[in-house]
Formats: C-alpha cells, structure tokens, sequence
C-alpha cells in the first residue's frame, strides 16, 4: 500500500505528542501504546490506545485494497513523522510490517496473540449521562495553559500530573504553582484527564467538539468514562473520576487564592514583560543557589526587575494602576514559572495582583489565572 506522506505525517506527529508520556494507570495489561493501522473502503485509520484511553483518526485515501496492521505505537510514529519523502509504501510480510521510504526499509514486528494479530480494546459510552458541545477553542487553552504547569513546580502527589474539568473550567497544580483556566460548560460536569488524552487534542481541527460521559459496570466495578468526538477523530477515556480521586484536587482553594480580593493590582503590555524576563533570563548562573529567582520591586510608576545577585535589571512601566503601594513592595519570583505561564498568551495586557503578606501573587491574563508562590533567596 503507498501513501502520499503529508496527511498521514500530520496525523502521527499529534499522536506522537501522546505516546510519548507516560501512562498515568499503572498496572493496566498492555500499558504500552499500540497503533492499529487499517484501510478500506478509500479510508486510512489509525487507532491508537493502551487500556486506559483509545483514539481513533479517520483520513480520506484512494485505496483500492484492504489492510490491516498492529504494531507499538511509538517507534512507527516516530518514523513517519521523521519522513521526507513524498510517499512511503506499507507492506505486510509474515508477522512483519515493512516500511519503505526515503530510500529506507524499516522492519516492524506484529502485535500478534493465539488468534492472530491482536484487537485493540475500544472504550464505548453505551449509557451517556452527560452530553454536551464543547467549543474546540476551550481545550486547545487547555493544551496551551495548564499543561505548562507539568514543568514548573515540584510534583508528589499523582492528581498533579492530571487535569481537572468541570463547569467552570479547568485546573492544573504542581507544589507552589497553580493555573487556574476559566470558561463555562453548558451542563455541570466533574472530569479528571490524563495528559496523554489531552495532547491528543491537537487532533481536533472544528470549531465544536462532542463531550459524552457515562457509567459502565465492568467486573462488578463502576468505570466513569468519556468521549471527545469532532469530524474524523474519536478520543475516549477511562477517567479516574471516583470522588476520592477528585477529592485529592484542592479546587476551592486554588480558584479562592486565584479569585480574591488582593491588596495591590497593576497592569502592564504582556510582549514587553516576556520580553525583559528573557533578557534577564540570558544571565542566569548555573553556579547560583538562586538560580532562576527574580526579585521584582513594585514602585510607582512600574516594577524594577533585578535578577537575584541585583546584577542585572530591567523597567517595566505600567499600563494601569488599580491598587498601589505607598511604599516600594518587594517580592521573589520564579523568571521562568512566570515566563512560561505567558508564552502562549495573545492577550496585549497583563495583571498582577500582589500584597505585602500574601505567600504568593496572582498573575491574570485574560480568561487565564496563574498563581505562583513567592521564592527565598538563600
């Protein structure tokens, strides 16, 4: 079977992004990603799953014959994304998938059991509970913003490696920093994701997306499970939505310190700040037992950022003032936590709400709210 590279490249490349984090259910029988490659009928499908979720690409081809392979999922996606060709050709010999292009030929071993080449296990909602229309918009910001939080703070607890969703939006949370992303839901909703099914967002390309959940008894237990389907893609998930589970995500306490009212609010150009921690970011010193801490000084007229040997400097002036300090505020912060919590961001104008006890500031920018905990220098 040969295929013209590019919509197939497009696809493995967004599903790379998945595969290549770690499963979040330990111990699940066939953890490890599996790909099913199949055509027919003038379609080429992958499907992709590993026992905890299961995704599902639809391509439009002119295929004349019938095929089907099942192979690991990582290294075969690996490869196409990496092709430069213009076509590349799939042949099925014995238990072997060989692929052939840019003047390569790559052997891939068959997932096969006692019946032959091995089914992947779909994750069907046959008694929905719950289905609503989520604006696709909504969970690229998820993608965007709270996956940032991942590599920010310290992780020990498993829920902050997860995503939080309810009605009023979505939460991520390391230890001493929190993004908190807000938007509404047609209908109340309490869903905890893993980052794999989230990366896989990237696959959605409408406007709006199909949110199903449902219940199912599977061995005498209950499995909360649910379905993002646009178009040509299906995303479902066996959800960790138990309410112990969703008990460990301290949501009230995170939206309350987002939300409340701070003693001092200014605002400033979003490209002008990102702009001079960059800058101040060139001379961070590897030697340094404050590495990456900023100490950022809130004046009248806009915040002097220093970074932690007071070596280096930048002004930032500010666009608005809500709420100011008689007295020059100082507070230590990451450079980087907060560079990264605005590198997606398109919104012109950022705010800082800060006081003089607070253990932490909140930097709201548009519909996003990061609140990041003060840093000691040592």
């Amino acid at each position: 079977m040969i295929l013209k590279v590019k919509k197939f490249q497009e696809a493995c490349k967004k599903i790379l992004g998945a595969v290549d984090t770690d499963s979040e259910l330990k111990g699940v029988v066939g953890a490890y990603d599996t790909l099913e490659v199949c055509a027919s009928n003038n379609k080429l499908q992958l499907n992709v799953g590993n026992g905890e979720y299961y995704a599902s690409v639809s391509l439009d081809y002119t295929i004349d014959e019938e095929f089907r392979a099942v192979i690991d999922a990582k290294v075969f996606v690996t490869l196409i994304s990496k092709l430069t060709t213009e076509d590349v050709e799939l042949v099925m010999s014995a238990n072997t998938l060989i692929v052939k292009a840019d003047k390569g030929i790559y052997k891939f071993p068959l997932k096969c059991d006692d019946k032959g080449m091995v089914v992947l296990s779909k994750i069907e909602v046959s008694k929905p509970s719950v289905e609503m229309i989520i604006e696709n918009s909504k969970l690229q910001s998820m993608l965007d913003f709270n996956s940032k939080e991942f590599s920010k703070g310290a992780i020990s607890n498993p829920v902050q490696r997860l995503y939080y969703l309810d009605e009023e939006g979505c939460l991520t949370f390391t230890n001493g920093t929190a993004c908190i992303n807000s938007f509404p839901l047609t209908k109340p909703v309490q869903v905890i994701l893993s980052q794999k099914v989230v990366k896989l967002f990237k696959l959605f390309d409408t406007e709006d997306v199909k949110f199903i959940l449902g219940h199912e008894e599977v061995g005498g237990m209950i499995q909360t499970r649910v379905k993002f389907e646009s178009g040509n893609v299906s995303i479902s998930y066996l959800s960790l939505n138990d309410q112990s589970y969703i008990a460990k995500f301290p949501t009230k306490s995170i939206r309350g310190m987002a939300n409340k009212a701070y003693s001092y609010s200014v605002s400033m150009e979003t490209k002008e700040f990102i702009s001079a921690l960059d800058r101040l970011l060139l001379f961070d010193d590897t030697n340094n037992l404050n590495r990456g801490v900023g100490i950022f000084e809130f004046g009248n007229m806009g915040i002097t950022i220093y970074d932690s040997r007071k070596s280096n400097q930048e002004f930032v002036a500010y666009h608005s003032v809500n709420a100011l300090p008689t007295e020059i505020v100082t507070i230590n912060l990451g450079l980087a936590e907060l560079k990264s919590s605005l590198e997606n961001s398109e919104e012109e104008f950022l705010v800082f709400n800060f006081g003089t006890q607070d253990k932490a500031i909140v930097l709201a920018n548009g519909n996003i709210k990061n609140v990041i905990a003060r840093k000691v220098i040592k």
